[in-house]
């Protein structure tokens, strides 16, 4: 199952091309699924960013210290995504 995107610079790119053992292309929705997913990661990962931001600057006004520490290691969980993503971790 292949799965493309469209760029702001033109046409669609491949960039997820799910093969299964033997290098067939698997007719199920998993491959299918695996497939939208690759492909929508630089999406994914460009509003997991964006969204950081914003939770970062909320949090540092968070006074409640039950729920800072909930707030922290939420943000530190999108920190680690996002470093991952990166090949950063």
């Amino acid at each position: 199952y292949a799965a493309s995107y469209e760029t702001e610079h033109g046409p669609a790119k491949c960039i997820a091309d799910v093969r299964g053992p033997g290098n067939e292309y698997p007719e199920s929705t998993e491959s299918a699924a695996n497939a939208r997913l690759i492909a929508s990661a630089p999406e994914l990962l460009e509003a997991l960013e964006d969204i950081l931001l914003g939770a970062e600057a909320y949090a540092k006004t968070v006074t409640n210290p039950e729920y800072r520490a909930m707030w922290d290691g939420q943000l530190a969980k999108a920190r680690s995504a996002i470093a991952r993503a990166e090949g950063r971790d």
